[in-house]
């Protein structure tokens, strides 16, 4: 018994933690909540965020070969195991962005989407995953969006980390990220109202394409009050140091449709970032929904009209 006790005391570890901060190597500012993602022969087996100054610590198994680091506005990173410093330097896309202007005279606005309302239905969301929703635009042509709406579980004592994401519509499915060189795209969550969460995006400079767009949001996990960490496992501690989950809850609808519907609901996992999940296709699907009913979260951006 002894020499096993010793043999397990000496075993090699497996895991190699080590802290980081991001920056951006233009100004050398932290870069807040980016992706980091392990890597083991470009399959994805796990990752983690940085935290608001940049920083995070990385738990590297031993068979990751690589990490890779993102964020919106930034140019994705690889960077072999071997090679990976203490500070890690980000080169912002050098895309110029389109200015808009807006008609001081026509401020009015109008919501599109699925309206904010309290409902029994909810999605767990847990931390490094996405969930998307296409949002049609019946004007026809572009225009500025304002804000994005979702409704939220009430969460007590937590600060939950959103990201807000746009993607291009190709048949029916999430292509490439729309306007990729925003960089203000993250938000801290603390007290909502009636958790009826609005969020300004204006200053995204997002503009809803003639065709329409998937949005939706990222949860990034939330933010420990003393160390400032993102806390990405899904639970966090209680002052009694009672393990509870953190996963966030979001509100859905329940939509009815005879054809296809034009209300496309998509899922990614961090874990799985190679490709999208349709929600409304088994097992995803609610088992005690008709055919023809689907559930949609009850996301809505707000465009200057």
């Amino acid at each position: 018994m002894k020499n096993l006790l010793l043999f397990i005391l000496f075993l090699p570890a497996t895991i190699l933690a080590q802290d980081i901060q991001i920056l951006s190597q233009k100004d050398k500012k932290a870069v807040p909540f980016a992706n980091i993602v392990y890597l083991a022969n470009d399959s994805i087996i796990g990752g983690t965020y940085s935290n608001e100054e940049g920083k995070a610590r990385l738990q590297l198994a031993e068979r990751v070969n690589f990490i890779a680091v993102s964020s919106i506005g930034y140019q994705t990173l690889k960077i072999a195991k071997k090679d990976i410093n203490s500070q890690i330097y980000l080169v912002e896309n050098i895309a110029e962005l389109a200015e808009i202007t807006l008609n001081p005279q026509k401020l009015t606005t109008k919501y599109l989407g699925n309206p904010i309302k309290n409902t029994h239905h909810f999605w767990h969301f847990n931390s490094g995953s996405e969930k998307i929703l296409f949002i049609e635009n019946t004007f026809k042509e572009e225009k500025i969006i304002k804000s994005f709406s979702f409704f939220l579980k009430k969460f007590d004592n937590v600060l939950p980390v959103f990201k807000v994401v746009f993607y291009t519509c190709v048949n029916g499915y999430p292509a490439k990220i729309y306007n990729e060189n925003t960089t203000n795209n993250v938000f801290v969550l603390d007290k909502n109202e009636k958790n009826k969460v609005k969020l300004d995006i204006e200053k995204m400079n997002i503009i809803l394409p003639k065709e329409g767009v998937f949005v939706g949001l990222e949860y990034v996990g939330i933010v420990d009050k003393d160390t400032k960490n993102i806390m990405a496992d899904n639970h966090f501690y209680t002052a009694a140091m009672e393990k509870k989950p953190s996963g966030i809850s979001i509100a859905v609808a329940t939509k009815k449709s005879e054809t296809k519907p034009l209300f496309y609901t998509k899922l990614k996992f961090l874990e799985r970032m190679k490709g999208w999940i349709d929600c409304n296709q088994p097992p995803y699907k609610n088992p005690n929904l008709a055919p023809n009913e689907y559930y949609v979260p009850t996301f809505g951006i707000e465009v200057y009209e």
